[in-house]
């Protein structure tokens, strides 16, 4: 159950039964901003955050000095923890249904420390209320008035009292007669506004205010003389250098035996510098509010739950709603089935990890499918739980729809340019096996048939590797799956046995257990291609080194890289830029000129990159090939024209 305002009234023992309570629901970026930490602590009040029954959610570093705790013993604990306990069954329940009642309350009582010490405090109360309307926690600003109490206590006293305390108190203090006339001001008054001696007497203290307080000032002070009571208020006063401070004035009025009012005392408090912050935290306030409104972005908060807690008008708009229609919604109101789930899925696992991503994605809704580039972060409580999310996206669908268009032009033109360069190089294999067939028929006795034979089978196997090479990188329809890569390397290295045998190659291998999700063709490809490549340069050794990289920072993925490196004569200078070209090729015997080439695309399909270092100094020659890919799909793979 929860409370509602109009059963309140109804039910006078509000702490004598469970009370089930719903998370706390912010409806503003500002009501989250002042539930961070970084904010709250900057505070000087006090400020302490319970639920209906009154059990601490969160407190500021300020609420843990004033009543001598740290902020992890008090969470959890209930707030009578700060009452003395004779006080706690007159005031907690009282207070509890006056606040259901009227939602904000202000009262002034007596509290005790860690310690036991009694102080004394001004509290404000406020009722925190779901979108619904229901109760469901409560916000407390209190003031440590234990200085200020007992200087209300001595001035009630006498006179003798209150002007000593003057003498040594920051504070203005002043008296007057039962009719609101100023008969006494103290010292600090003349010293801080330059007046001279008596100038503070009848109400010619009002001339100190700024013109813009005076009148207000004067008619509060003036209904509170003829009520007889609660004066207080926040005005400016006029400094001898011209300059104006925020000051606190209060007064009470003192009575004799009878009741009967004999005069007023009241003390005015320097509050500039408090004042001055409020100022400019409401101005962030204002500037944030008029940021996120005015954004094109889509800035959206979501809880615990994945219900929406706040949403700017983008964001409402972009799913055809306004902003009173998304609050309290999960995606599921928003979007079809299938992407609601996955969105919601994807916000469980930041929430989990606590990790923000940033990455894009696709959105359909009200008839129209978005691509978006969006970032997502955690949003945490003053103890450092997750309590929800927040999340900015971008509209990129013109972007995307001009790469795309860009992309069938390139694609139409990379495939004019493969199809030449494919008919170049197999013809000159299919010419050399043409003319050694031709001989061997004629049984011509310029060439041995064995000779014949070799170049023919040199010229086929040269076809081969072509085609094998280019249905690969066509025919790629299989799913992606959880590959172990060491598993795969080994296996390359198996295939390869008889060849690398034959050339007499030394293998030196450091294989770590490496995960990888992705197409299976893909993968193997792309390390016999490099291996392959290694054997044909090694002048007798190559190193195959897998090294697991795991997570390296909050923002990146878990990966691995594959370092292939040869002892061969190694790549001159002039020629290491083009190396991943197609048909590019710096061996002495034939080659398609194709797996580097094959390689670096299938690298940048996933999100990866490939380098080279290679040197041709004498004694240390040799090339390395380093490949590092994400063990991750974390976004939909690239489409490349001419993969690259």
């Amino acid at each position: 159950m929860s409370w509602k305002k109009s059963n309140a009234s109804r039910d006078s023992d509000v702490t004598s039964r469970p009370i089930a309570v719903p998370a706390e629901q912010p409806r503003s970026p500002v009501d989250w901003l002042f539930l961070q930490p970084s904010i709250l602590d900057q505070l000087h009040d006090s400020i302490v955050i319970t639920d209906l029954p009154g059990i601490i959610t969160g407190c500021n570093l300020a609420a843990a000095r004033m009543f001598g705790y740290t902020q992890q013993e008090l969470i959890g604990q209930s707030v009578t923890i700060f009452y003395p306990e004779e006080d706690r069954d007159a005031l907690l329940a009282p207070v509890l249904l006056t606040l259901v009642e009227k939602g904000r309350i202000e009262t002034e009582h007596r509290s005790k420390t860690k310690s036991g010490a009694e102080i004394y405090i001004h509290l404000s109360l406020t009722l925190l209320c779901d979108s619904d309307g229901n109760p469901v926690g409560v916000v407390g600003v209190s003031q440590d008035i234990t200085e200020r109490r007992l200087t209300d206590i001595a001035l009630q006293e006498t006179d003798q009292k209150l002007r000593a305390m003057a003498q040594v108190c920051p504070d203005f203090f002043f008296t007057t007669r039962v009719d609101g006339w100023t008969d006494w001001v103290s010292q600090k008054f003349y010293e801080y506004t330059g007046a001279s001696q008596g100038e503070g007497n009848g109400l010619s203290w009002t001339d100190y205010l700024h013109a813009e307080d005076r009148e207000e000032s004067g008619a509060k002070w003036m209904e509170a003389v003829k009520r007889g009571d609660p004066f207080e208020i926040e005005h400016r006063f006029r400094g001898r250098d011209g300059r104006y401070r925020w000051f606190h004035s209060r007064a009470i009025p003192v009575r004799n035996a009878n009741g009967e009012l004999e005069r007023w005392v009241g003390i005015s408090s320097d509050i500039h510098f408090q004042k001055q912050a409020e100022q400019t935290l409401a101005q962030q306030r204002q500037v944030l509010e008029i940021l996120i409104e005015s954004t094109a972005d889509f800035v959206y908060m979501k809880d615990r739950d994945g219900r929406y807690v706040f949403a700017n008008s983008s964001a409402a708009r972009s799913v055809g709603k306004t902003v009173q229609e998304i609050i309290g919604k999960d995606d599921r109101d928003l979007f079809p089935a299938e992407s609601a789930l996955a969105i919601m899925e994807k916000d469980r696992q930041i929430m989990a990890s606590g990790i923000s991503e940033v990455f894009e994605e696709t959105r359909s809704a009200v008839g129209r499918t978005r691509h978006l580039h969006s970032s997502k972060n955690v949003c945490r409580d003053s103890s450092g739980a997750v309590i929800g999310m927040v999340g900015i996206s971008r509209d990129i669908t013109e972007r995307k729809q001009v790469e795309e268009a860009l992309s069938s032009n390139e694609l139409n033109a990379a495939g004019a340019r493969m199809a030449n360069a494919l008919a170049h190089e197999i013809n000159n294999p299919l010419a050399a096996i043409t003319n050694a067939l031709f001989l061997l028929r004629q049984g011509s006795s310029a060439f041995p048939p064995d000779q014949l034979l070799a170049s023919a089978q040199e010229a086929l196997w040269r076809i081969t590797k072509i085609t094998r090479q280019m249905i690969g990188l066509y025919n790629r329809n299989a799913p992606a799956r959880h590959i172990q890569v060491q598993q795969f390397v080994e296996d390359t290295l198996t295939n390869l046995g008889p060849r690398i045998s034959a050339k007499g190659i030394r293998f030196e291998n450091r294989l770590d257990p490496c995960d990888f999700y992705g197409i299976d063709l893909d993968l193997r490809q792309m390390i016999t291609a490099l291996i392959e490549n290694a054997v044909e340069q090694s002048h007798g050794v190559v190193w195959v080194r897998l090294r697991n990289l795991g997570a390296v920072g909050p923002n990146s993925r878990p990966g691995f890289r594959l370092t292939i490196a040869d002892n061969g004569p190694g790549i001159p200078a002039e020629l290491r830029g083009r190396i991943f070209e197609p048909f590019f090729s710096t061996k002495t015997e034939k080659a398609s000129g194709l797996g580097l080439w094959m390689a670096r695309g299938i690298a940048n399909k996933y999100g990866g990159t490939i380098r080279m270092r290679s040197t041709t100094k004498e004694g240390a020659s040799g090339t390395c090939v380093l490949v590092s890919l994400p063990s991750h799909q974390a976004s939909p793979m690239r489409r490349r024209t001419d993969f690259g």
